[in-house]
């Protein structure tokens, strides 16, 4: 419980207010969802069920919002990986075809211990209610 408890923490520094925000509730069973991995073409499926704590992050390469917590998402997907929280980076905003290698490009540049996954039709966005980048889901 502790972990989960620092993770939010962490995580949620990153967030904008709850008055801004229209997601699934807290407590609320999270969607589970299949994407496309941009760094090696493999599909990444997220379980809800499966008894580990996930922290799904919606994000983009263009936003520079989300360029400026990349480095502090990273560091805290680093540190809480490898005590056995999975991350989940979602990009929702850019289009498909211009950005699977622009999104490979950039995880292999900043070196990203986590999937970082393609929601083209930002179906995966709209289940969470995510609204901005980056927006982040502690399940």
């Amino acid at each position: 419980m502790r972990k989960l408890a620092m993770v939010m923490v962490a995580v949620l520094a990153t967030v904008m207010s709850a008055e801004e925000r229209e997601q699934i509730a807290i407590g609320a069973k999270a969607p589970a969802f299949s994407l496309v991995s941009a760094v090696d073409g493999k599909t990444v499926a997220m379980k809800p069920d499966d008894g580990n704590t996930k922290v799904v992050i919606f994000t983009c390469n263009s936003c520079p919002y989300a360029k400026a917590f990349e480095p502090r998402i990273l560091e805290i997907a680093r540190k809480f990986g490898q005590q056995g929280v999975r991350f989940y980076l979602v990009n929702s905003n850019d289009t498909f075809s211009e950005t699977l290698a622009e999104m490979k490009s950039r995880a292999d540049e900043k070196e990203y211990p986590i999937p970082y996954l393609k929601d083209a039709d930002s179906s995966v966005a709209r289940a969470y209610g995510a609204r901005v980048t980056p927006h982040v889901f502690v399940v």
